[in-house]
């Protein structure tokens, strides 16, 4: 989802302003759009998707309050 603004009549992305105000913002949204893990932090990623530990009392309450106030 991005955020639309009426800018010179027309509507253009936040980030296309951005980047097009600032060529160096390109490189910045770049470097933060992906994330570098070591072999032991991809394992450990993935483990933690394959076997996700149960949830938490907090966990529960706060999924119990989403659903209420969502209708979900």
């Amino acid at each position: 989802m991005a955020l639309y603004l009426g800018l010179d009549s027309s509507t253009q992305s936040l980030t296309a302003t951005v980047i097009e105000s600032d060529p160096s913002a390109r490189r910045v949204i770049a470097e933060h759009e992906s994330i570098r893990l070591s072999r032991e932090e991809q394992l450990a990623f993935v483990q933690a998707l394959l076997n996700p530990p149960e949830p938490n009392q907090r966990l529960k309450r706060a999924a119990k309050a989403y659903r209420q106030r969502t209708g979900v």
